[in-house]
């Protein structure tokens, strides 16, 4: 009998198929994972804008129109695809300058050190965008409360499936303005 230094191609190749078959089904359980903590993150950052907006509407008694200086800081998004915060190409868009003016309104209030900018990024780098609905005067006598939406990412998945983005939305707490 001759004695074996090693393994031979077969019991390489099946070992390296159980590997495979392994990663197969470790990967997308891993994405799948990493997608919904990344809607979670988003999901806080985004209430944590919620109780910095009713913050401000309670303390000045004003609606975030005031704050934005503009009536619809996400209008100009809704029909875009929606780049990186940091994109010099998304910064140079009419949504890019409109977020840009919104970040600049909160400011004051969270800080200018670019923390206003970091708190409208979502988890996947892409805006937080605020819809200003209240107070607008074609909705009264209606109170529409203003919303924040985040257009996400494209995960593996949707790609595949050719589906929309994750939309994360959040309607914002009135603070007794309407």
């Amino acid at each position: 009998m001759q004695s074996a230094n090693g393994f031979t191609l077969v019991e390489l190749m099946v070992v390296m198929i159980i590997v495979a078959i392994l990663m197969a089904v470790a990967i997308p359980s891993f994405m799948k994972h990493k997608e919904r903590a990344m809607i979670s993150a988003t999901k806080q950052q985004m209430q944590r804008i919620n109780r910095i907006a009713f913050e401000i509407k309670v303390t000045t008694g004003l609606p975030l129109q005031s704050v934005t200086k503009n009536w619809c800081s996400d209008c100009n998004c809704r029909t875009v695809e929606l780049g990186q915060t940091s994109d010099p190409v998304f910064l140079g868009t009419q949504c890019g300058k409109d977020w840009l003016q919104m970040v600049s309104g909160f400011e004051p209030y969270v800080g200018s050190n670019g923390e206003a900018r970091a708190l409208f990024t979502d988890a996947w780098g892409r805006p937080i965008v605020l819809d200003e609905n209240e107070g607008e005067p074609q909705f009264s006598p209606n109170c529409v409360t203003d919303g924040l939406s985040s257009i996400g990412s494209k995960s593996s998945s949707t790609l595949l499936l050719n589906a929309s983005p994750t939309r994360i939305t959040l309607a914002l707490k009135s603070g007794g303005l309407c």
